[in-house]
């Protein structure tokens, strides 16, 4: 019993710090770029290989089912400080995944992410930095 409450516990933490923020921000990062120019976000040419509808269920239905369990369930979560050095570390984790791939293949993830560095630094030094602490 006591292992399931602290499972519980964990998991409501998580959910509030790290899972409900970043389908939100997702959705909202995601929707605003395509609308406002779709080629930084999800290319046309991608459309041939990957269906929108594909691109909807990725990037709306993450807040359906974030919103809809805020709706449903009653979750303990973290205290302001707590669940902010755990959103910190997941956002840093991230950008330092998106670091990675862009330092092991040569290319970024988001097409964004080409238009944010300067073109004639193509080696593994960029200046996309300012653009992703905002994020962080």
């Amino acid at each position: 019993k006591q292992w399931y409450q602290r499972r519980v516990a964990i998991t409501a933490g998580m959910f509030g710090a790290v899972v409900c923020p970043a389908a939100l921000l997702v959705v909202a990062a995601f929707w605003g770029l395509f609308f406002y120019n779709r080629d930084l976000i999800w290319p046309a040419q991608m459309d041939e290989v990957i269906p929108q509808t594909y691109g909807h269920m990725m990037h709306t239905t993450l807040a359906i089912f974030a919103l809809l369990e805020l709706l449903i369930f009653d979750h303990q979560y973290l205290s302001f400080n707590k669940g902010l050095a755990v959103c910190m570390m997941y956002a840093v984790g991230y950008v330092t995944w998106l670091y990675y791939i862009r330092y092991a293949t040569g290319i970024w993830v988001y097409p964004l992410f080409y238009k944010l560095t300067k073109p004639w630094k193509k080696e593994k030094s960029t200046d996309c930095d300012s653009a992703l602490i905002p994020l962080l």
